[in-house]
């Protein structure tokens, strides 16, 4: 896991090398145990802030170079089955770095070889001859990725508040009321005028878009027996690292499946003293023999939560549990560096089941009715995302407009508040349920699948009844809240999010 960064300039420009510094440092958090830079040439570097995780400190360092001297990368992720690619594609060679296996790979293969690739990641290749230059998102926008490309300037980074630091640059305003209706801005958008941000799938070739993947069904007939065993294998995947590993639990169904399908020496729950679902933690863990560090936050600690987040990263935090995230996270050893998530679970299975059975039930797309299921303000709908959903919701039955738009913009949402959160902490967040082999299964299966006799997300109750845990079914589901018991639901976003533009340098 790290923070990386790059610039060209175009026009015979030389790098700043004390805005690159002071880009980086402003990463400091998502790469706490080494950084380096490469001078590509005077007007050309790369730059990266790591968090060990796989690799040596010396077989990871980056920038990395090939074994060719040709081509050079900076990498943020994981690659969950790089040693199986590295058995495939270099037979006899001692690769013991995910990082060492992308760039070889890519400099034999080309941007192909990413449909191979089983992980989360966003990266920067340099062809050291020609100076070409290439970026790349993971198929789900697991990992953060900007650019600036303008004026003869390119610069890419994890972070707009990096881009911000080497470029001068204003709030663009329009997303900041996108995120008080819809919690994040219109795809391919940030905070900041200028900066885009690279969707899920996609990446630039010299600075044009490259939609690398787009998903498809898998065309198999779905079975509760190929389910199991397909996850059983992305959890083991997800366990690849060279430092321990931890997993978030909850009282509900989603964690408590990857917790039934682990094994680490300890767990973590956290929550408010009158907002938790420790007991039920306590009961699963009765259970299943595990032990867990229950986290009891104060809503003064998570308040102040906010602000360390908020300052940061300089741009609105989505909801407010991304406090309790970072809080959970900041109690964990120094030396557990990987946490497992349940994310993904309800974009997957249809878990959000008001808002999915009423688009279900319809036969033609109602903007009005969907927006009032989804937002959390009636403040009015901007253009871009008016022309957002128009174009998501073109041609398609509601049902597949609402699986497409939580899959394009709800869930890239959700994975930018679980990396920022974690990663301020300094700690990999790692998400089974966003794994392409499991969407492909479910992409455009009815509803009846997933939710078969009426039962939110059946396939996953189904496994952890056959492991003797239906009391964790039987439970009523819980959203994840960081909401005071005394507060409305409403009341409690609009102080949130109060106190989020107090805090913000630039609102």
């Amino acid at each position: 896991m790290c923070g990386i960064f790059f610039v060209k300039h175009s026009r015979g420009d030389r790098v700043d090398v004390g805005k690159v510094n002071a880009a980086l440092a402003s990463m400091a958090y998502r790469g706490p145990d080494a950084s380096g830079l490469l001078d590509v040439d005077p007007g050309t570097v790369l730059g990266q802030v790591r968090l060990q995780v796989i690799g040596s400190e010396s077989s990871g360092r980056q920038p990395m170079v090939s074994w060719s001297q040709s081509t050079a990368i900076v990498f943020n992720g994981e690659i969950y089955n790089f040693r199986r690619l590295a058995e495939k594609f270099f037979p006899g060679k001692s690769i013991d770095s995910d990082t060492r296996l992308l760039l070889e790979l890519l400099e034999l293969h080309g941007d192909e070889i990413l449909h191979e690739v089983e992980g989360m990641f966003a990266f920067v290749v340099v062809d050291l001859v020609s100076k070409e230059w290439a970026a790349y998102r993971d198929r789900f926008g697991i990992k953060p990725l900007y650019v600036y490309h303008k004026h003869g300037l390119t610069v890419v980074s994890s972070e707009p508040v990096a881009i911000s630091k080497y470029v001068d640059l204003s709030p663009d305003p329009e997303s900041l009321l996108e995120w008080r209706k819809f919690r994040r801005p219109c795809p391919g958008y940030s905070y900041l005028k200028d900066v885009s941000e690279v969707l899920p799938g996609f990446g630039m070739r010299g600075g044009v878009d490259r939609h690398w993947y787009c998903i498809q069904e898998d065309g198999f007939e779905y079975s509760e027996k190929r389910f199991a065993e397909v996850l059983t294998d992305v959890v083991h995947d997800h366990l690849e690292s060279d430092v321990a590993v931890t997993g978030l639990l909850s009282g509900g169904v989603d964690s408590s499946v990857i917790a039934a399908m682990t094994d680490f020496d300890q767990y973590y729950t956290v929550g408010l003293p009158e907002a938790n679902e420790f007991d039920d933690v306590r009961e699963f863990c009765r259970l299943t023999n595990k032990s867990c560090v229950e986290v009891s936050v104060s809503e003064a600690e998570m308040r102040e939560a906010w602000h360390v987040l908020v300052t940061a990263r300089d741009e609105p935090l989505s909801v407010p549990n991304e406090g309790l995230i970072y809080l959970v996270c900041k109690e964990m050893p120094d030396s557990t560096k990987v946490v497992l998530t349940g994310e993904g679970a309800d974009e997957l299975l249809f878990g959000y089941d008001r808002i999915f059975r009423y688009m279900n039930s319809q036969i033609e797309f109602d903007l009005d009715a969907f927006l009032q299921r989804y937002c959390y303000s009636d403040d009015r709908l901007g253009d871009r995302m008016h022309g957002f959903i128009a174009s998501v919701s073109a041609n398609k039955a509601p049902v597949q407009f609402c699986e497409d738009f939580f899959l394009q913009f709800h869930l890239p949402g959700l994975l930018r508040r679980m990396d920022s959160s974690m990663m301020a902490a300094s700690k990999e967040g790692r998400v089974p349920f966003v794994d392409r082999r499991l969407f492909e299964m479910f992409y455009r299966k009815p509803l009846e699948v997933r939710a078969a006799n009426g039962v939110i997300k059946a396939p996953l109750r189904t496994i952890l009844y056959n492991r003797q845990l239906g009391v964790v079914c039987e439970r009523k589901k819980v959203g994840f809240s960081a909401k005071p018991e005394a507060q409305s639901t409403f009341s409690h976003y609009s102080s949130f999010q109060q106190q989020i533009l107090e805090s913000l340098s630039w609102s």
